[in-house]
């Protein structure tokens, strides 16, 4: 028997270790993983920015009898592709993404992450139901502008009775009151966190309020969408910088240490 005692694996581990080695072994970097996620978010904003303004454009002006057959029956095809393509899914996209985005603006000031949570479940909420109510426009007046499934006679009576019992549009509008209600909560988090540029969030906040008050007039529509559009990709952009800022601090941090 020999009087050679077992080297402890640990230190072994350590004595055997050289920079070289530690060099040789691969490292992951999830700060990238994040950036990805953060630029596809941000992806998202613009997309949904888009196709809430395309769909805003093409929309019947305002004073428009939705309801009337003979009006509507020439834009069937146009109205279905239109609502289920582009109005449903831009609200889905835009505000669940640009309200993560500022959650996580949020996240180093607690009263604000947590009004951030609350409003981007009550716009979440709010696009949900805007998005399912123009999903059943789409389907609804394709199908009794349809004279393959119901003649004209049917299909009109069946938009008369929808206009006396506006259930989609009630969905539709309990949906956009929701939308601005939470993301003013959002806008108020972001003010609070002090994360992004003070004009930011400020005139985001004022540019939806004053469009929410102004009187729906065919002239107004148009600037209006704009204005609000521009706003909204400048609020995504900023937030989208931060969070990486954000992220990017510990690994320079960790480097330097």
């Amino acid at each position: 028997m020999s009087g050679h005692v077992p080297a402890d694996p640990a230190s072994a581990g350590t004595a055997h270790s050289s920079p070289s080695s530690d060099a040789a072994t691969p490292k992951r970097h999830p700060a990238r993983s994040g950036s990805a996620a953060i630029i596809v978010l941000l992806g998202l904003v613009v997309v949904g920015v888009l196709l809430r303004l395309a769909f805003l454009f093409w929309h019947p002006p305002v004073g428009t009898d939705l309801y009337d057959y003979d009006t509507m029956s020439p834009m069937r095809d146009a109205w279905f592709a239109w609502h289920l393509f582009a109005g449903a899914p831009s609200v889905l996209l835009l505000f669940p993404a640009l309200c993560t985005l500022a959650v996580l603006v949020c996240l180093r000031h607690r009263v604000a992450q947590l009004l951030a949570i609350l409003g981007g479940l009550v716009a979440g909420a709010g696009a949900v139901l805007f998005s399912f109510g123009l999903a059943a426009e789409a389907a609804t007046w394709a199908w009794a502008l349809n004279t393959a499934v119901v003649d004209a006679d049917a299909g009109a009576g069946f938009l008369r009775g929808i206009e006396e019992v506006p259930m989609m549009t009630d969905i539709i509008l309990l949906g956009n009151l929701l939308i601005p209600v939470g993301m003013l909560a959002t806008l108020v988090a972001l003010i609070l966190s002090r994360g992004l540029p003070l004009w930011v969030p400020a005139s985001t906040t004022a540019v939806l309020v004053v469009g929410a008050l102004l009187p729906p007039l065919p002239v107004l529509v148009a600037p209006t969408a704009i204005v609000q559009s521009v706003m909204l990709i400048i609020l995504g952009g900023y937030s989208a910088r931060a969070v990486l800022a954000n992220t990017a601090t510990p690994a320079v941090d960790a480097a330097a240490a």
